[in-house]
């Protein structure tokens, strides 16, 4: 179990009372805000879900049953989301395999949309980090090499924004492959050929097709179509 007071976490270091205490007052402020209403969230009863991801865990060592867990949490405090939620998985059938924006998209944000709820609630994903670290021997610690990392420095000439982009890139936990990442990065940088127009294509190409990776024709036609509809004027507009 991944919630934060199952019988896994019985035995684990608990936070010191004043972790974060800057954090969860900013939190609660906002929840008084919405809810009027506003210890931690569990005994101020605003507590709806809980995710604690803990690195070589089985499941809590990724984020293959993060959001199927949360609606399940969610479920039990919100009892009108059940019937909302059981119609998702009937109308998707093995949504609890599809890519993590289909799950929280079928099995929370729009089971949710459809709920009458007065009052506000907290998700609490932990150790986020955790899940975004490579399992020991699944990279070798060397990697990058060397020469990688020269080419990779040498990308990031003139524009600074690459280095931030490329990151990002690789560390995508949608696709849990930083070496294939690296890869795709690479070889845009090889069809780059100095101008500034080509370094923009190095650092955006990558990203911006992955979007489209796996969709269907009509929904890839759509992308697009909102992308033109986004960056047309912004373009224009320059």
């Amino acid at each position: 179990m991944a919630a934060f007071d199952s019988n896994a976490e019985e035995h684990n270091a608990q936070c010191h009372p004043d972790t974060r205490t800057k954090l969860l007052r900013q939190i609660r402020e906002e929840i008084h805000h919405f809810s009027n209403r506003g210890k931690a969230f569990a005994y101020d009863g605003l507590l709806g879900a809980s995710f604690s991801f803990r690195k070589g865990e089985g499941d809590r060592g990724k984020a293959t049953k993060l959001f199927t867990t949360i609606a399940n949490q969610l479920v039990y405090h919100i009892p009108a989301l059940a019937a909302f939620v059981r119609e998702a998985i009937d109308a998707n059938p093995g949504v609890a395999r599809k890519a993590l924006r289909g799950q929280f998209e079928k099995l929370i944000q729009q089971p949710l949309a459809r709920v009458h709820h007065a009052m506000a609630m907290v998700i609490v994903i932990d150790a986020l980090d955790e899940n975004f670290a490579p399992k020991d021997l699944e990279i070798p610690p060397d990697w990058p090499d060397e020469q990688v990392i020269r080419a990779l420095a040498q990308m990031t000439v003139p524009l600074f924004i690459f280095a931030a982009t490329v990151c990002r890139f690789i560390e995508d936990s949608a696709w849990s492959d930083p070496a294939d990442q690296l890869k795709k990065v690479l070889q845009y940088q090889m069809k780059a050929h100095g101008s500034e127009l080509d370094k923009l294509d190095a650092t955006y190409l990558p990203v911006l097709n992955q979007i489209i990776v796996g969709r269907t024709d009509p929904q890839r036609s759509r992308l697009l179509a909102e992308f033109r509809d986004v960056v047309g004027p912004i373009v224009l507009l320059a």
